[in-house]
């Protein structure tokens, strides 16, 4: 009788990490994410764009080039473009015009060279979160004085 108790006491308590596992791995919508290239984050930007946020703002920790936009990143931006939304490109503050213009044309190549991501997307579902959204990569100048990837803001259309 003793054993019997010991195992069903024994299963509850199973049951109830099990459980606790599961309210930890729930995602939590919010309006900025931050970019890991782990699947995690298409978790965590897909809870956030279904919130219904005005705008999601994708930042890095590391310093990304423009020129080297991750492929996980390149399949949330070609999204977009697929579903009848803008991307847009802002250059650095308080520069007219880049230094390096090439930068920017190098930017408009790596999209549209991304015809595997384009594919990709098409296979997956998480990616219809984009429909009525543009999107904004804003450029910024580290200090080294590089061109980086500030961030990527998925921005709801306005309706006409």
């Amino acid at each position: 009788m003793t054993k019997l108790l010991s195992i069903a006491a024994l299963a509850f308590l199973i049951g109830c990490t099990t459980s606790l596992d599961r309210q930890v791995q729930q995602v939590i919508a919010t309006p900025t994410v931050r970019f890991v290239d782990i699947e995690k984050f298409d978790h965590d930007l897909t809870s956030s764009l279904d919130a219904s946020f005005e705008e999601v703002n994708v930042v890095f920790y590391d310093k990304t080039s423009p020129n080297n936009i991750p492929p996980r990143m390149q399949k949330w931006i070609a999204a977009i473009e697929k579903n009848g939304g803008v991307v847009k490109i802002t250059p650095p503050p308080n520069e007219l015009t880049p230094k390096d213009p090439f930068v920017l044309f190098g930017l408009f190549g790596s999209l549209f060279s991304s015809a595997k991501a384009l594919f990709e997307v098409r296979e997956e579902s998480r990616f219809e979160k984009v429909k009525g959204r543009d999107a904004v990569i804003s450029l910024a100048r580290n200090s080294a004085g590089d061109v980086v990837v500030e961030k990527v803001n998925f921005i709801k259309r306005q309706k006409p």
